[in-house]
């Protein structure tokens, strides 16, 4: 079906399902500036829940920050596949997983916000991601990663933050022992 623009984010409608998922971006121009995306929207007197960004839903775009609404379940492979932009994202906690390269090559990227319900981070998550400084991973239970989700190159100038009943898991957990 058709994506329909609604506040400047583009969505397909369930209206089955009674949710939205954000679109995948492949036919419209990118994203600029700072993005939103809400817990619900509305369209024709009807409010769906937001709980899914679509593959490639953000890719390219020159977007510079997004936050991520707590109704989102998923984050699509490359969804924020080379944003040169993107400085600062904050996952809400109603993510459970973070796609492959999802947010690969986002050379800007200083500061991520990993919601409390993140189980799993696909690979390449986060590879190639130059500037990240500041991670903040609020899930009490470690996330699965692959390999490559973390980019190993930059990890010691990374910090990490975690909730602090979870330190020692973290601490002596591949990759996140790794941090600087």
């Amino acid at each position: 079906e058709d994506a329909l623009e609604i506040d400047g984010v583009w969505y397909n409608l369930d209206a089955e399902q009674g949710c939205a998922s954000v679109a995948s971006a492949t036919t419209r121009p990118g994203y600029v500036g700072d993005v939103v995306i809400p817990e619900t929207v509305s369209y024709d007197g009807e409010t769906y829940d937001v709980t899914a960004i679509a593959a490639n839903a953000f890719a390219y775009s020159t977007l510079s920050s997004v936050s991520i609404g707590d109704n989102v379940t998923s984050i699509g492979d490359f969804a924020f596949y080379s944003c040169p932009n993107l400085a600062d994202v904050a996952i809400g906690n109603g993510v459970t997983s973070i796609g492959t390269s999802a947010f690969h090559w986002c050379n800007a990227l200083k500061t991520i916000i990993i919601g409390s319900s993140t189980a799993s981070i696909g690979e390449s998550a986060f590879c190639d991601c130059s500037s990240l400084k500041d991670v903040y991973c609020l899930a009490e239970d470690l996330p699965s990663t692959e390999s490559t989700s973390l980019d190993s190159r930059y990890i010691k100038q990374m910090v990490l933050h975690v909730p602090a009943t979870a330190i020692d898991t973290y601490l002596y957990a591949s990759p996140w022992g790794a941090f600087g």
